[in-house]
């Protein structure tokens, strides 16, 4: 697979090619059940319902698939990228040194951050899940715009660019 490139949705277009591919959090549905029952269990996070998906829609050219994903699918995905965050070769400005590894700790100063999780008697109302999309929509933002992100296995998984690249 080759490497894609991650654009920010109000960068994207259309136009671009099937390097380039945008993604965001579109909805959220409460379910008595998975709403992707076929779906390889690849990536971690809770299985138990009901419980409030995400509609994580992602768009290369003119193709658009979804995945749905729960608020512990984007926890599991946030403690892999922290666990082994993703690695780039970046030159070294140095005359005298060879390149350098540099990932997400290259912004150690601006550490990738989730939005906290919920209290299990938390009701979990309306306006409380469109706040949570929002944030779980910037969190995706700030982690794919950094180098090396969209290659990394969890993330490749999480957004099942391996399946779906046109």
């Amino acid at each position: 697979m080759s490497t894609m490139f991650y654009l920010p949705p109000e960068h994207w277009s259309p136009r671009y090619d099937s390097t380039f591919f945008t993604a965001k959090v579109e909805a959220y549905n409460k379910c008595n059940a998975s709403p992707c029952p076929g779906e390889p269990g690849h990536v971690g996070g809770n299985t138990h319902h009901p419980a409030v998906y995400y509609e994580v829609a992602i768009y290369c050219q003119h193709e658009r698939w979804v995945c749905y994903r729960r608020y512990s699918n984007f926890h599991w995905m946030h403690m892999e990228l922290l666990q082994s965050p993703p690695v780039v070769e970046l030159p070294d400005v140095s005359t005298h040194a060879s390149p350098r590894a540099a990932g997400a700790g290259a912004r150690e100063e601006d550490p990738i951050m989730i939005p906290p999780k919920t209290c299990p008697f938390f009701r979990l109302n309306d306006e409380f899940l469109e706040q949570r999309r929002d944030d779980l929509n910037s969190f995706m933002n700030d982690f794919l715009q950094r180098p090396g992100s969209t290659t990394h296995p969890a993330v490749v998984t999480f957004l099942k660019l391996h399946t779906n690249k046109v």
